[in-house]
């Protein structure tokens, strides 16, 4: 049964029948047999084969919800059943972007590793816009976010917090009349940064920026500060990741926000920094789980131990 409906999934998630005969090692009229044999069982077609690519029917998409919800029992049970063993043995999946993964959580992972060294961490690299459905399919056990957390999800409390700035190549305040009241790394390193004046916002209006793409906490937050001060950005590239803007701003390419403590991680000469005059700078990002399904041991000693470390 269960091979049955991954043959289904996969047709579906492929979107023909060649690929997922591919990716299940099985010949093609191989395939193509055992969806006639599921589909007369069932008395009914689950795919529309008219279409390219082949898509689901009615019953097809009642179908795969319910392969999904087994799916997630099953790996639900197999997480209880680790458990037993008290931390000798299992997996724990954590998703998030390369900031989070890369510059936050590493004494984490370092920490976590050393005390639990049978459980294996599965590190997932994915934007703000994939962290809820990895969560919900079960593909991720626990990832960090800065927004209301609402149901389906759960929060499971602080993680750490992060002050937005932004991030100035150094020949821009001569290009663009730029204010002096600018900062640099060691400021932030020694938190006297907070007693520099913002800049004022209507500079940003001249400024090219690189910003993040939808889809990504910190472009809805570009976009309500836009918004909430009438701005009008002058955006000249837009990137997935918040490691990737600030990288290019040191080589020119534009300004960008980033975040106090990627600058503290991160060396460059090339930038000076400016504090923005918004609310919205301030994120507080907490773990988050689902609402609903087992959590597992594993899961809780991380978000402990990312307390102790990240507080």
């Amino acid at each position: 049964m269960h091979n049955e409906m991954l043959y289904i999934y996969t047709i579906y998630k492929e979107g023909s029948f060649s690929k997922a005969a591919e990716k299940l090692y099985l010949t093609q009229s191989a395939l193509s047999m055992a969806i006639q044999k599921i589909e007369r069982e069932l008395n009914t077609p689950l795919l529309d084969r008219s279409k390219r690519p082949v898509s689901l029917t009615l019953a097809g998409e009642i179908y795969i919800k319910k392969y999904l919800e087994i799916n997630k029992l099953e790996i639900e049970l197999l997480k209880e059943i680790n458990d037993l063993d008290n931390l000798n043995k299992g997996e724990l999946s954590l998703g998030g972007s390369q900031y989070i993964l890369s510059h936050i959580l590493l004494p984490v992972f370092s920490k976590f590793q050393k005390n639990y060294p049978r459980i294996k961490l599965n590190i997932i690299e994915c934007s703000s816009e994939l962290l809820n459905s990895n969560l919900l399919n079960g593909k991720i056990d626990l990832c960090l976010k800065c927004e209301d957390i609402k149901s389906p999800f759960s929060n499971q409390g602080f993680a750490f917090k992060d002050n937005l700035i932004l991030a100035v190549p150094k020949i821009y305040i001569k290009n663009f009349n730029l204010p002096e009241n600018y900062f640099f790394k060691e400021d932030i390193l020694n938190s006297s940064y907070h007693s520099f004046k913002n800049l004022p916002l209507e500079f940003i209006e001249k400024i090219p920026l690189i910003i993040l793409s939808k889809g990504n906490n910190l472009h809805d937050r570009v976009e309500m500060i836009a918004n909430e001060y009438n701005l009008k950005l002058n955006i000249t590239l837009e990137v997935s990741q918040l490691v990737t803007a600030f990288h290019l701003a040191t080589v020119g390419l534009g300004a960008t926000f980033t975040t106090n403590l990627l600058i503290e991680k991160t060396f460059n000469d090339n930038l000076v920094y400016y504090k923005i005059d918004s609310p919205l700078s301030i994120r507080k990002f907490n773990f988050v789980t689902r609402e609903k399904g087992y959590i597992p041991k594993a899961v809780l000693k991380f978000i402990e131990i990312g307390r102790e470390t990240l507080n």
